[in-house]
């Protein structure tokens, strides 16, 4: 059985919306190889969602010019907790060949 986590209510919709919409253009198809990319050169790791954010690497993935880091400082502690599992999943997902790529990017150590 596969683990299904409760939901929770997003308290900040508005900003919750707009930075899982920079996160899921960031790794959409088109993007993912640049988004990747700029991490390798800006040498982040791909699980350190907090230093993506500090970096500015969301909003240089995607064309409109939100901040990403504002809108996560906008959000709750819960909030938080969902939008970076909702970042940590998707990397995830990413396809095989996107990862062998960027294996040095999912590296743990």
């Amino acid at each position: 059985m596969k683990f299904v986590q409760a939901p929770i209510a997003v308290e900040n919709a508005a900003s919750f919306a707009g930075l899982s919409s920079m996160i899921n253009a960031a790794l959409s198809p088109g993007s993912i190889e640049k988004f990747f990319k700029e991490m390798a050169a800006k040498g982040v790791r791909i699980r350190d969602f907090e230093t993506v954010l500090q970096k500015g690497l969301l909003q240089s993935a995607r064309t409109s010019t939100g901040n990403a880091l504002a809108l996560y400082e906008t959000l709750s502690l819960p909030d938080r907790g969902q939008i970076r599992e909702h970042y940590l999943t998707l990397i995830e997902d990413v396809d095989v060949k996107v990862r062998d790529k960027f294996k040095q990017l999912y590296r743990y150590a």
